[in-house]
This record gives C-alpha cells, structure tokens and sequence, in this order.
C-alpha cells in the first residue's frame, strides 16, 4: 500500500460563494505536494506492476 501524506482539504463555502471556483490561499502548494508524492509512488510500484503483467501472460 502507497500513503500519500498530502491530503489538501478544500473548503466548498468560502471557495464557491462567487459562483465560481477561487482557490484559497496555498492550496496550489498543498495540491502540487500531493501530485509529486502520487507521481513518485506510481514510478516506485511501476516494477511490481510490470511483474505481475508478464506473470499473468506467462501463466
């Protein structure tokens, strides 16, 4: 299992009462912190992925 630690929290009341999305403050940075990990757990576990593609064709 991959844990990802970011975990950006979106407020939908103060975000939305516009009508339209507006970001709140830093919240680019915490959703950039969370693709980066995502992104570093999906190249680490991409060898488990090939083994197990090639084990199930084999079978």
């Amino acid at each position: 299992m991959a844990t990802v630690r970011t975990q950006p929290t979106i407020s939908t009341h103060p975000s939305f009462h516009t009508g339209t999305f507006v970001p709140q403050k830093g919240l680019d940075t915490a959703a950039g912190g969370m693709l980066d990990q995502v992104t570093a757990w999906s190249g680490a576990l991409r060898g488990v992925r090939q083994a197990r593609t090639q084990t199930t064709t084999a079978a």
